[in-house]
């Protein structure tokens, strides 16, 4: 869901803002390979989401053939919830960037403006045609770093 808001978000025929969110969108790339990212990681989450049990086999001299899998289970979890945090990050960078390119300023509801002011603390508007990996990375750890600590059994 959050890749398909950040297409509408690029998308001038629906947000009606610059085409990708760049200023100077005749020129400029803008959020375009940004949005790239994110579909493919969707694209790697759903390859991710293949039941892990699939690659079963026969062990213990053929004595066994029900294997538990739960290990890559949940190194495929691990890594579809990185993926969904980056990609989160990812519209969170879109998101500030569509209120700053906003034709009027209505004004933001408190939460949202908290969300707004943490991602400007750590990624400033984006004004040039400069790639968005280090911005991506920065909003990454932003969400990384806000997310509470698990406790230890």
């Amino acid at each position: 869901m959050a890749e398909r808001r950040l297409d509408r978000l690029v998308n001038p025929l629906v947000s009606g803002l610059p085409a990708f969110l760049a200023a100077d969108s005749g020129v400029c790339s803008g959020f375009m390979i940004a949005q790239y990212t994110a579909v493919s990681l969707v694209a790697e989450n759903r390859r991710l989401a293949g039941p892990a049990s699939l690659d079963g086999g026969i062990t213990s001299a053929l004595q066994e053939d029900d294997i538990s899998h739960a290990t890559p289970a949940a190194l495929k979890l691990l890594g579809i919830l990185e993926n969904t945090e980056r990609i989160l990050a990812i519209e969170l960078l879109a998101a500030a960037q569509a209120y700053d390119l906003r034709p009027e300023d209505g004004g933001r509801a408190q939460g949202t403006d908290a969300v707004y002011q943490a991602v400007r603390s750590v990624v400033g508007p984006y004004a040039d045609d400069r790639p968005l990996a280090g911005d991506m990375e920065c909003a990454f750890n932003m969400i990384c770093r806000s997310t509470p600590a698990q406790s230890s059994p």
